[in-house]
């Protein structure tokens, strides 16, 4: 042992998020608390039932992108700017499993 201890501060979240425009848009809020307060707002608006359109912003960090469902498949592709990663472009792809 080095005999170093490390501790993190907690982080603290609340979020809320509504459907509208006949369940077409989802509208969504989250505020973090850690040592900073961060709000996180974000909608999602359904093109049809597999493509969905997001846009997002997170301490003045733009953020949008696309997700397509197909069959039991979800692809996500997502564009952020992330000035607290030195000032740097984010680009993010996932691929998730859906079950019931």
């Amino acid at each position: 042992e080095s005999g170093t201890v490390e501790s993190m501060d907690p982080t603290y979240a609340l979020g809320a998020s509504t459907r509208i425009l006949e369940d077409t848009l989802l509208i969504t809020s989250e505020i973090q608390v850690q040592q900073d307060t961060n709000w996180i707002l974000g909608a999602e608006f359904y093109l049809n039932s597999a493509i969905a359109l997001r846009v997002g912003n997170s301490n003045e960090n733009l953020s949008f992108g696309v997700g397509i469902a197909l069959a039991s498949y979800e692809i996500s592709i997502a564009y952020q700017h992330e000035s607290l990663l030195y000032n740097n472009d984010v680009f993010k792809l996932e691929l998730s499993m859906l079950w019931d």
